[in-house]
């Protein structure tokens, strides 16, 4: 799982898959301590098959690290986010592995071969590489069967996503409309006084009003009222299923019944459509045909997962991961109990100032500010030298109008990350509008530098590849140039 994730993203790096969790795990503070009030040692089981804290901590730390070579640094909120995905990618990779296996899906011996070796080679020697195995705790036999998952997981997915395309997806797929609607939205509690006036609309518009007039006082979309309501061509894909469902059956110039979606009551006419014939669908048939296999195969996958989520048993144990998931279920106090529940059993862990973020943001969702403010501070007191956390607390402050302790905070979050773009800016426009010339200025000023220091990387860049490329070019050359007397003997 890391093998295969990791080298799609960070490819320079040499990746083995489990291997690095002990160098991981000093990372930044990142670690998480062993114990009896530690976080558990399996963070869930997927069909009885454990999430252990190694895998989730490897992957997760990756990511992080990945995020910090680019210069920048991941928020609270950001982590609290990812540990969520990073969840839900172990989950997947555990279902996929598993239900390969029980179709009993085999890689071929030498593709899981070849990739040992290629991993091997990236060492000077043997005896290197099997020492680097010891001290990460690992064993060829061990690389190999991680290897083999690694594997499975691409290439049952790779199965599962080869998919039979039609002659008519391929034409529904060119087919477009040129379309123009009118947006009735939905005030809270009056769905049926927006029905009403919809449906009086409606009725206009079938009279044979003026379309665009019509849109032009009644929609409440702001991107088309102006113009009539006027949406352009698109394709199938590019609006939300009902109003596309609604607007391909329409003929030209044909009006529609009203359209209910998540952003009211549509009423849509087609001015015209755009047919699968002539010479430009046969040009587009072949990348046409790529793009509805491409789409039809992320569909089966989909669903596949979705049903094998939905007749498995997934558990998971981290309390601070249950706690985020059921208030982002909209389970505000089932949350809050879960949170707490984290925070005592978790008291000597670099993860307590997290959870203390995630209770916070519960309540603040809660319109609880008084709660808010006090896990604010603890998240603070048990992580002061995380901007965001320092940032988050400052403007809780500052809602709550006391000014002189937000700005406090504000400058710790400043100081201890000096070079974080998205810290930086927030706090720019906060002291904007405060009116703080001089703070904003010497933000613009850290802006502007950061900005400087990304443009010279992007150059050294761009001249290490210049250079790369160069080299290339020239062993090139070189190796033709040792080709010709063979070629000349011939």
């Amino acid at each position: 799982m890391l093998l295969y994730r990791m080298r799609k993203s960070v490819k320079p790096i040499v990746i083995i898959v489990c291997v690095a969790f002990a160098a991981t795990l000093l990372y930044a503070g990142f670690s998480i301590p062993r114990g009896p009030e530690g976080p558990p040692s399996v963070v869930a089981k997927v069909n009885k098959e454990n999430i252990t804290r190694e895998e989730f901590n490897n992957t997760l730390i990756n990511y992080l690290r990945q995020q910090e070579q680019y210069g920048t640094h991941v928020s609270a909120e950001q982590r609290l986010m990812l540990e969520n995905n990073v969840l839900d990618s172990l989950i997947e990779y555990k279902l996929i592995t598993q239900e390969a296996k029980r179709q009993k899906f085999k890689v071929p011996k030498k593709d899981l071969e070849k990739e040992f070796n290629e991993i091997a080679e990236q060492f000077p020697d043997k005896e290197t590489f099997r020492r680097q195995l010891r001290q990460m705790g690992m064993s060829e036999r061990k690389l190999r069967a991680a290897i083999e998952n690694d594997q499975l997981f691409i290439k049952f997915g790779e199965k599962v996503r080869d998919v039979k395309v039609t002659a008519e997806e391929v034409a529904n797929a060119y087919v477009q409309v040129h379309a123009r609607h009118i947006l009735i939205d939905i005030e809270e509690g009056k769905e049926k006084e927006a029905e009403k006036k919809a449906k009086e609309v409606l009725a206009k518009a079938k009279a044979g009003e003026d379309f665009a007039a019509l849109a032009k006082q009644y929609s409440a979309d702001p991107g088309t009222k102006d113009n009539g309501g006027d949406l352009g061509f698109f394709g199938q894909g590019q609006m939300v299923p009902e109003f596309e469902k609604a607007a391909f059956a329409l003929k030209k110039n044909e009006i529609s019944d009203l359209v209910k979606t998540d952003y009211g009551y549509h009423i849509i006419q087609v001015l015209d459509r755009k047919e699968a014939e002539g010479e430009d669908f046969e040009k587009q048939k072949k990348d046409l045909e790529s793009q509805v296999k491409e789409r039809k195969g992320n569909e089966a996958y989909q669903q596949l997962l979705k049903d094998l989520k939905a007749k498995g048993k997934i558990e998971i144990r981290d309390l601070g991961l249950l706690a985020y998931r059921l208030a982002q279920d909209g389970k505000p106090k089932e949350a809050i109990a879960k949170y707490q529940e984290a925070i005592e059993a978790y008291a000597n862990s670099s993860q307590l100032p997290y959870l203390h973020y995630g209770l916070a943001q519960v309540y603040k969702r809660e319109k609880n500010q008084a709660k808010e403010l006090a896990h604010l501070k603890e998240a603070v007191k048990y992580n002061p030298s995380d901007g965001s956390l320092q940032l988050s607390l400052g403007m809780a402050l500052k809602e709550q109008n006391n000014q002189e302790e937000a700005l406090t905070h504000f400058a710790k979050a400043s100081e201890v990350w000096p070079r974080d773009w998205q810290t930086h800016m927030t706090l720019y426009n906060i002291y904007n509008e405060l009116k703080l010339e001089d703070k904003a200025k010497a933000e613009e000023e850290i802006l502007m530098k950061i900005q400087e220091e990304y443009m010279q990387r992007q150059e050294a860049a761009r001249k290490a590849q210049e250079e790369a490329e160069k080299a290339a070019k020239e062993a090139a050359e070189k190796e033709k140039e040792a080709e010709k007397p063979k070629e000349d003997k011939k």
